[in-house]
């Protein structure tokens, strides 16, 4: 059983260790423990390394400390956690970011319907609490 519930993601996300910028095909998933990344390369246990995802409104930049790395086919999977309690509180927000926008893709999808992020917002909102209220 795992600590804490993943969420997954697929926001593009750079990083750098040991003063090698690295590009990750993508960020694989989130969750309160940290992030699990893709790579190119594996990077060793203990490394610490500066992560940032760019494509957010409000970026985000934090220090994080390698915990695992798996090769998988090609590609290494990569387990970070972050290095103080304060960035979890901004991972909670990310977190909602990326179902906002697995929603908004998902819908232009399925629906056709090319929704804002505003709109995609609004929506995620209201589904998310009616599920809530069904619990």
């Amino acid at each position: 059983m795992r600590t804490f519930e993943r969420h997954p993601a697929s926001l593009p996300v750079e990083f750098r260790a040991n003063e090698k910028q690295l590009q990750v095909q993508k960020l694989k998933n989130i969750s309160a423990g940290g992030l699990c990344l893709v790579a190119e390369e594996c990077i060793p246990d203990g490394s610490l390394i500066h992560i940032s995802i760019p494509n957010l409104k409000h970026s985000f930049s934090e220090k994080c400390k390698v915990v695992w790395c798996n090769q998988d086919g090609e590609s290494f999977h990569i387990g970070v956690m972050f290095e103080n309690e304060q960035t979890t509180r901004r991972l909670c927000m990310i977190e909602q970011v990326c179902h906002i926008e697995d929603y908004r893709s998902g819908i232009f999808v399925n629906e056709g319907r090319d929704l804002s992020a505003a709109e995609a917002s609004e929506e995620w909102i209201e589904i998310r609490d009616d599920h809530f209220l069904k619990i």
